[in-house]
């Protein structure tokens, strides 16, 4: 059997891998654990940003496992059609987050990264 991978399921795995250490490595100490640290929010809402951090860490490295799942074996292709799905709404939840915080476009990393995803993924979700 020869493997022929989906190249946009592949490209969309390895920005996913990439976002995913980006987050993990970079983010934890930027934005992770001074969320954790910041004693002006109530405990709660420090120790749910801090949950919540850790379920976006695993919510994209699945994504990246789904992803590469879906460009090496042809039956997994509605995992990857997910993963699609979901690069979208997080796309678009970055989107609305930069206008809304009025943060420059070029400067959203998760903007860019969930939609590279999301072309890369609907370009193999569509293509036999």
């Amino acid at each position: 059997m020869t493997l022929k991978p989906k190249v946009g399921f592949l490209v969309a795995a390895a920005m996913a891998a990439f976002t995913a250490g980006r987050h993990i490595f970079k983010g934890t100490g930027i934005i992770g654990l001074p969320i954790l640290e910041n004693e002006t929010l109530t405990r709660t809402a420090r120790w749910m940003g801090y949950y919540v951090w850790h379920m976006v860490s695993a919510t994209v490295v699945l994504m990246a496992l789904g992803f590469l799942w879906a460009a090496i074996r042809p039956e997994a292709r509605s995992a990857g059609q997910l993963m699609t799905v979901l690069a979208a709404a997080f796309a678009g939840l970055a989107l609305w987050i930069t206008f809304s915080a009025g943060f420059p476009i070029e400067k959203v990393f998760p903007l860019h990264a969930f939609t590279v995803m999301t072309l890369a993924g609907g370009f193999s979700s569509y293509r036999k």
